[in-house]
């Protein structure tokens, strides 16, 4: 019996739900677009390769370490913008410990495990290196998964990413005023897709007047990368509600069984 208990004890309490941070994840199927001003002038809308990567590179006192990275080119292999960022993330929760990482930060890689309706949560996004807070707008259904969606409209500065633009940052500077949009599997937390849009614009690095446009800008996941997304979700949340659901259901009834077994006497037990 005494075993029983600990057995117990042990799934409940001392089994970790562990996040599980692909890792090596590529994909170069974002489907991306730019218009890049001229002076202020649009060049027109184009399609442009964009390439996420991001994966558990090591651990540190049991936190994970992670590497995010996002490149953008022309069609015609021009750079347009790259970035690389290092988290460090609990493996448990997948909220960012500060710390850990290139600096401190607080809120999710993703999002919290177990939302609730009309629960918000911050999220970091790879190509905005600031808190976006994502407020929920509704739940759906993507290949008979819920997801809730949320969103988050923002402004950062991206003139330390960008700064090999003509006269960046000597001159001028980068303002994005963003559009974030993010669906999310609630029990596990693990995003199924993402989209943004963007219009950045130059401003004066002594006055901070706004100038004219630099780019306006969106990425979105294909339907392949979302379809994986979606597998890799459904298998998480799984495990997840077995572990914390059933395995507990299912101790508690065998403990259960056990107990009222040590009041049926020895005798009426040998006989049946």
């Amino acid at each position: 019996m005494g075993i029983l208990l600990l057995a117990i004890a042990f799934f409940l309490f001392l089994f970790p739900i562990r996040m599980n941070i692909y890792p090596k994840f590529h994909t170069h199927a974002l489907l991306s677009v730019d218009n890049i001003h001229v002076n202020g002038t649009p060049s027109g809308t184009e399609l442009s390769k964009s390439s996420w990567w991001f994966g558990t590179v090591g651990t540190k006192n049991g936190i994970l370490m992670v590497k995010n990275k996002f490149e953008v080119e022309t069609l015609t292999d021009q750079h347009i913008f790259s970035v690389e960022r290092f988290y460090g993330i609990d493996p448990q929760t997948g909220a960012h410990i500060p710390g850990y990482g290139d600096h401190n930060r607080t809120g999710y890689f993703f999002a919290p495990q177990h939302l609730s309706e009309g629960q918000s949560f911050t999220y970091w996004h790879v190509n905005y290196d600031t808190p976006a807070h994502m407020q929920f707008i509704g739940k759906e259904k993507i290949e008979r998964l819920t997801v809730y969606r949320y969103q988050a409209l923002f402004d950062t500065d991206q003139t330390t990413e960008l700064d090999s633009l003509p006269d960046v940052p000597e001159k001028y500077g980068i303002t994005l005023e963003v559009n974030l949009t993010l669906l999310v599997e609630p029990v596990t937390g693990h995003f199924i897709t993402y989209e943004d849009h963007a219009n950045a614009y130059y401003y004066d690095s002594k006055t901070h007047e706004r100038l004219h446009k630099w780019n306006e800008f969106s990425n979105r996941m294909t339907l392949p990368m979302i379809h994986s997304h979606i597998i890799f979700a459904k298998l998480m949340k799984y495990m997840i509600l077995s572990v914390q659901k059933i395995l507990p259901i299912s101790f508690a009834i065998l403990g259960m069984t056990l107990i009222l077994l040590q009041f049926v006497p020895k005798k009426h037990r040998k006989k049946r």
